[in-house]
């Protein structure tokens, strides 16, 4: 630097600034002298990672004490440290591998939540800033969600493992262990939050029961011969669907817990996803080509091709079914109409083969990854952003404030207590007054009675009476006049 100091890096993630301090008197034994100049150290600090690039920034508002360094780690992040204190700053931060999956929160658009290698990570929409790092050291996280309640992040990992942290601190609520055999690749949950479905690289699907006291095995699903890439619940929580890289799309039952129907394709799937209505599923894979079918038969209704170069890695639909987005191996981003079957915008950016993305939940704009480890938010054209809010969410409605029930002072002021009240003592309804046709029939039923000799209180009575069946009618049964 300019004041003669000499800074230098260490692949521990060191980093000194040094000072010629002259030369020491050689020593009176038979070992070498030491180098010459001496450095002395002034100032240091450690960073998290190996250190692989520095760079000293300066400017006219920038001078002396002013200065800043910035240092690049293997870790993919980048701290500005002040020359004068020597306070690291971390001022962006990424993932170092592919990131294998996005996830917002139900009807909330300011954050989002990406998986990767070693961690997931909690972003800040607004500012792309991250928020929440959690981390469990050389393992990968493969998939994530948000609850429906928003109180808890479900991470699936390749040891084999679910583990649920809050969203807000990261403290681990609960862990699913051994929950497949050579790791889990994909998982989802119903909006209820209690039936979680998950598949892993041996094929399988498993349907667990999730309460805050255990997490319990409901049903093992054995019909993919090879890893599960991708499985959704259904808008009604009443099917899940699970792709293949066997070339086989699973629709199951989670009611009876059985397989409904089966999609075949000559392709590795990749992603599917529902349409909002749950009419249509959308599937994608190695066969550069976007599938539409009928989920109540089964059928093919169209296929469209998305890409030219690879596969297709990515998908989702907009809340309101009228967009959907795809991203491949071509490093592209296409906006899609669902009806007309055509692609209106399209987003050059990635390093890398675009892994995931998904809109978020106010479509004003789509976040995608790519196998880089970069994260890329894009703007919605404005012609496409919806003028009316999304839905209310479930966890929403459920929220609403039931009517209280009414006080005891309230249920004694209802109460009839006149003395002409037969039922005083509870807050029943009053007897009817008769009407004059019934006072009528009572009265000529009194004399009638009066006549046989009976003692005839004048009450009706309103016993069952035995009415002839059909069958003695017909026979012509009773009394008869000969």
């Amino acid at each position: 630097m300019s004041d003669g100091c000499l800074v230098v890096v260490g692949g521990d993630g060191s980093v000194d600034a040094l000072r010629e301090g002259g030369c020491r008197a050689a020593p009176k034994t038979r070992l070498c002298q030491p180098t010459a100049p001496s450095y002395k150290a002034l100032r240091s600090v450690k960073l998290p990672g190996s250190i692989t690039s520095l760079e000293l920034m300066e400017s006219e508002q920038m001078q002396g004490d002013n200065r800043i360094l910035l240092a690049g780690t293997r870790t993919s992040e980048i701290y500005a440290i002040n020359v004068k204190t020597f306070e690291a700053i971390l001022v962006v931060t990424c993932h170092r591998c592919a990131i294998n999956d996005i996830a917002f929160p139900k009807g909330m658009s300011g954050v989002f939540a990406t998986a990767g290698a070693g961690s997931a990570r909690v972003w800040s929409a607004a500012s792309a800033q991250e928020l929440l790092r959690i981390e469990v050291p050389n393992f990968v996280c493969s998939a994530v969600l948000f609850t429906a309640d928003g109180k808890s992040l479900v991470t699936a990992w390749n040891d084999g493992c679910i583990r649920a942290f809050t969203p807000l601190t990261g403290r681990l609520m609960y862990c699913i262990l051994n929950t497949h055999n050579k790791g889990a690749s994909a998982l989802d949950m119903t909006t209820d939050g209690t039936t979680l479905v998950s598949g892993g690289c041996e094929g399988q699907v498993r349907v667990w029961d999730i309460k805050p006291q255990c997490q319990t095995l409901k049903k093992v699903l054995k019909e993919h011969k090879s890893p599960v890439s991708a499985i959704q619940v259904s808008p009604n929580n009443c099917e899940a669907v699970s792709a293949g890289t066997d070339g086989s799309c699973i629709i199951w039952d989670l009611i009876s817990l059985s397989r409904r129907r089966v999609l075949y394709a000559n392709t590795l799937f990749s992603c599917a996803r529902y349409e909002p209505g749950g009419c249509q599923l959308l599937t994608a894979g190695s066969d550069r080509r976007v599938a539409c079918w009928e989920t109540a038969t089964g059928t093919l209704a169209r296929e469209l091709e998305a890409s030219k170069v690879g596969a297709v890695n990515g998908l989702d639909i907009s809340y309101n079914g009228e967009l959907f987005a795809t991203g491949a191996n071509d490093q592209m981003v296409k906006l899609w109409k669902y009806q007309e079957g055509i692609y209106t915008h399209t987003g050059l950016g990635h390093a890398g083969a675009v892994t995931c993305l998904r809109f978020s939940p106010d479509m004003r704009y789509i976040v995608s990854c790519c196998a880089a480890g970069s994260i890329v938010i894009w703007k919605m054209p404005a012609e496409y952003i919806p003028k009316t809010p999304p839905p209310t969410p479930a966890s929403e409605r459920l929220s609403l404030k039931l009517p209280s029930a009414p006080s005891k002072d309230e249920k004694i002021e209802k109460m009839n207590t006149s003395r002409s009240s037969v039922h005083a003592c509870c807050p029943c309804e009053p007897p009817k007054p008769p009407s004059r046709a019934s006072v009528q029939s009572s009265g000529d039923s009194a004399k009638s009675g009066g006549s046989r000799g009976s003692k005839g209180s004048g009450v009706k009575d309103n016993l069952p009476k035995k009415t002839p069946s059909k069958e003695s009618v017909n026979s012509g049964g009773g009394d008869k006049r000969k």
